[in-house]
C-alpha cells in the first residue's frame, strides 16, 4: 500500500493549512469512541493523513503542490541509511562524508 507521507519528516510554516487540518483529523479520530473508530495499525498516523488529504479538498490542493520525496531504503530521503546496521554502525563511506560535508556548508 502507498502512502502519501512519511510523517517523522515533516516541515512546516506556522500556521499551515496542511498541519492544521491534520491536527484536525487526528483529534476527531483519538476523540471518536473506540467501538466507532476504525483501527488503522500501527501506520495510524500515515493513513490518517491520507484519509484526511481524500476528505478535504483545499488540504488534498495544498498537497498536490508538495515536491514527493522517496522513502525507498538506500535513496536520499528519510530512508537514506537503512539498513542502520549497515550504514551507520560502520565508519563512514567517502560519499556519506561528501553528504554530511555538504549539508554543514
Amino acid at each position: 500500500e502507498e502512502l502519501r507521507v512519511m510523517s517523522s519528516f515533516l516541515v512546516s510554516a506556522p500556521g499551515n493549512l496542511i498541519v492544521g487540518r491534520w491536527l484536525e483529523f487526528v483529534k476527531e479520530h483519538w476523540q471518536t469512541t473506540p467501538a466507532e473508530r476504525p483501527d488503522l495499525g500501527g501506520f495510524w498516523v500515515h493513513k490518517l493523513f491520507q484519509m484526511a488529504v481524500d476528505r478535504d479538498k483545499e488540504m488534498r490542493d495544498q498537497w498536490s503542490k508538495v515536491v514527493p520525496t522517496t522513502a525507498e531504503y538506500g535513496k536520499p530521503g528519510p530512508h537514506r541509511f537503512v539498513p542502520y546496521l549497515g550504514t551507520l554502525v560502520c565508519p563512514p563511506t567517502e560519499e556519506v562524508r561528501k553528504l554530511v560535508d555538504g549539508e554543514r556548508s
